[in-house]
């Protein structure tokens, strides 16, 4: 799903309507916005619920990296507004996005950190059952740099009867 050349420059010249190259694609008028601004631009819009000054200052909003949710609840709208004003505004969404993922990394990394600085003796497991939301997002996303940080923890593994050397085995 891509917008053709012509009908982008039909779009941009004033030509033709979202609503009617949505029709012509058989799609939502908000799919032919997100086509175009994937392309790299953006769709004219007539005045809705939100006034340009507020989706000003809502699309300032989502560049910091706000909810959805809270953006909405300002604007007084739903959050499938502003999923529209995410997507249909060129690169709002990416760099949300990238806002979002950046604040979560640095929130679980300063968590584990914490852990790990306040009980090094503890081990990666309890290290794990002491901050579980960060353990999880840090392996899902960053696993790289919880290997890292893990190796840091004191081994608490005992070999006195040997297990851990046959589990190993096995």
């Amino acid at each position: 799903g891509e917008l053709a050349h012509n009908d982008a420059a039909e779009l941009l010249s004033g030509r033709a309507s979202a609503t009617a190259l949505a029709r012509r694609y058989g799609v939502d008028p908000s799919t032919v916005a997100a086509w175009a601004a994937r392309a790299g631009f953006e769709t004219p819009r007539r005045p809705k619920v939100v006034d340009e000054k507020r989706r000003a200052v809502a699309i300032q909003h989502l560049l910091a990296g706000q909810d959805k949710a809270v953006v909405a609840a300002w604007l007084r709208t739903s959050q499938v507004t502003v999923t529209k004003l995410l997507r249909q505004v060129p690169g709002l969404q990416a760099r949300w996005h990238q806002v979002r993922t950046s604040r979560a990394r640095d929130n679980a990394c300063a968590a584990w950190m914490a852990v790990a600085r306040a009980a090094p003796m503890l081990g990666v497991a309890a290290a794990r059952r002491a901050e579980p939301a960060a353990y999880a997002w840090l392996y899902r996303n960053d696993r790289e740099w919880l290997k890292l940080q893990s190796s840091n923890f004191t081994d608490r593994r005992r070999d006195a009867n040997h297990a851990t050397v046959r589990i190993e085995r096995a």
